[in-house]
């Protein structure tokens, strides 16, 4: 049963698909009732965002940018015609706005279905995996330790129990270390996948090392990560 109180002013309509979804989490869903309840001309900004809620300024960051990875949200700083760039404009949808599928999974690797097929092709793809040479003592340096601690990293996040003397995972840590990729690369892309994909059961069992330190993924993964903390650090500039 569901008990109301009847409505004549101060109240909010929102289409059921986005509350229905199994693919938002409940923070984002609140995060968009909440900015659908402000008038069409209000002003947004992650301060005023503040005053109406207890969380904190991570997690009201985390909602805004699941909404914007899903369409919900849309944010421009639009630029004047001298060069210098005006007040962020925000935009909300009621209805997800259409996005190029391509264009989101080269960028923001965000839409779940396209990237259960971009999985599965890897999963499939061992030609492109057996290509890169195992690390070998001679002539190559010792990644035994930078492993260790990515593998330990990740084991954090998940509650897993990878070997850091795994064969795979020293494989595929070894060859994007040996291409120039840092400790903090491999923990920004651990972090940022756990975060899209955590709460998904379907998709946490890509939460691996053979697939988010795999060739064809890893530097993706991680431009998505760095552009979340491009836009994290946008919210909290402009509040």
């Amino acid at each position: 049963m569901i008990l109301r109180k009847g409505h004549e002013s101060k109240y909010t309509v929102i289409d059921n698909e986005p509350v229905r979804s199994s693919e938002m989490s409940l923070k984002a869903k609140g995060m968009l009732v909440t900015l659908l309840s402000f008038p069409d001309d209000w002003k947004f900004n992650l301060k005023g965002l503040r005053s109406y809620m207890t969380d904190g300024e991570r997690s009201i960051v985390s909602a805004l940018n699941e909404l914007e990875d899903r369409g919900y949200l849309k944010r421009e700083h639009p630029k004047r015609p001298d060069g210098t760039f005006s007040e962020w404009e925000w935009t909300v949808y009621e209805s997800p706005l259409l996005r190029n599928a391509v264009v989101e999974n080269a960028v923001l690797q965000n839409a779940v279905v396209q990237n259960a097929v971009l999985l599965s092709n890897e999963e499939l793809s061992t030609d492109s995996l057996s290509t890169e040479k195992e690390s070998s003592s001679s002539g190559k340096p010792d990644h035994s330790a930078e492993i260790a601690e990515i593998i330990a990293y990740l084991n954090s996040a998940l509650g897993t129990s990878y070997k850091p003397r795994s064969k795979e995972s020293v494989k595929h840590i070894s060859a994007r270390l040996d291409e120039g990729f840092t400790v903090s690369d491999f923990k920004a892309v651990i972090d940022s996948k756990v975060s899209q994909w955590g709460r998904d059961q379907k998709m946490r069992e890509y939460l691996r090392p053979v697939t988010l330190f795999a060739p064809s993924k890893f530097e993706g993964y991680l431009q998505s990560a760095r552009l979340k903390e491009v836009r994290a650090n946008a919210y909290s500039e402009y509040d």
